[in-house]
C-alpha cells in the first residue's frame, strides 16, 4: 500500500499525487495563498515531502525507482522547483526563501545526492546527476539575478557552488568521469562567470571571486 498526507491551510492551495507501487509515502503542506504542488511516485518505498509557506509557490516532484527521497520547502512567494528521481536511493533537498527563485533538480542513477539552498531573488539552480555516487550541493545567500547549474556524469564526483550576495554573477560545474572535486565560489560583486569542467579522474579545481 502508499500513503499520502495532504494537509491546507487558507485559500486557493492544490495538490495532486499519484502513487503506482507499493510503500510509496507522500508528504504535502500548504500554507498560504495559491501554492501547488504535484507529486508522481511509482516503485518501491520512495519519499516525497513538500512543505510552502507562502503565496503563489509551485513545487513537482517525479520519483520512478527504489527508495528515493526528496524534499522541498518553500517560504515567501513565486518559487518554482522540480525534483525528478530515476534509479536507487537517491537524496534531493531543495529549501527556498526569498522570491521568484527557480530550482531543478535531475537525478539518474543511485546514491545520488544533491542539496539547493536559495535565499535570494530572482536566482536560478539546476542540478543534473547520471551515475552513482555523485554529490552536488549549490547554495545561494542573497544574489539577485544569480545563476548556478552543475552536471555529473559518473561515480563519486564531488560539486559544491557558494554563491554570496551580489548580482548577475553565474557558475557552471561540468564533470564527467570518476572522483573529480571542483568548487566555485563568488562572494559579491556583479557580473562574474566561473567556468570548471573536467573530464577523466581525480581532477581537482576551485575558483573564487
Amino acid at each position: 500500500f502508499n500513503m499520502s498526507y495532504v494537509n491546507q491551510w487558507l485559500v486557493g492551495n492544490s495538490a495532486t499525487v499519484s502513487q503506482l507501487g507499493v510503500l510509496n509515502v507522500s508528504y504535502v503542506d500548504q500554507f498560504g495563498f495559491f501554492n501547488s504542488a504535484f507529486v508522481n511516485q511509482a516503485g518501491l518505498h520512495n519519499i516525497a515531502r513538500t512543505l510552502q509557506m507562502g503565496d503563489m509557490n509551485m513545487a513537482a516532484t517525479a520519483q520512478l525507482g527504489f527508495f528515493n527521497m526528496s524534499s522541498i520547502a518553500q517560504y515567501d512567494f513565486l518559487n518554482y522547483a522540480t525534483v525528478m528521481q530515476m534509479g536507487l536511493a537517491n537524496y534531493s533537498t531543495v529549501l527556498q526563501a526569498n522570491h521568484n527563485n527557480i530550482a531543478m533538480v535531475n537525478q539518474m542513477g543511485r546514491y545520488n545526492s544533491s542539496d539547493v539552498l536559495q535565499l535570494g531573488a530572482l536566482s536560478s539552480a539546476s542540478v543534473y546527476q547520471m551515475g552513482r555516487w555523485n554529490s552536488a550541493t549549490i547554495t545561494q545567500i542573497l544574489p539577485i539575478f544569480t545563476s548556478a547549474d552543475i552536471i555529473q556524469h559518473g561515480r563519486a564526483n564531488r560539486a559544491s557552488i557558494y554563491q554570496r550576495r551580489g548580482a548577475n554573477n553565474s557558475a557552471f560545474i561540468n564533470q564527467w568521469g570518476l572522483r573529480n572535486n571542483a568548487r566555485a565560489t563568488q562572494l559579491g560583486g556583479q557580473f562574474n562567470n566561473a567556468t570548471i569542467s573536467q573530464l577523466y579522474a581525480f581532477n581537482r579545481a576551485n575558483t573564487m571571486q
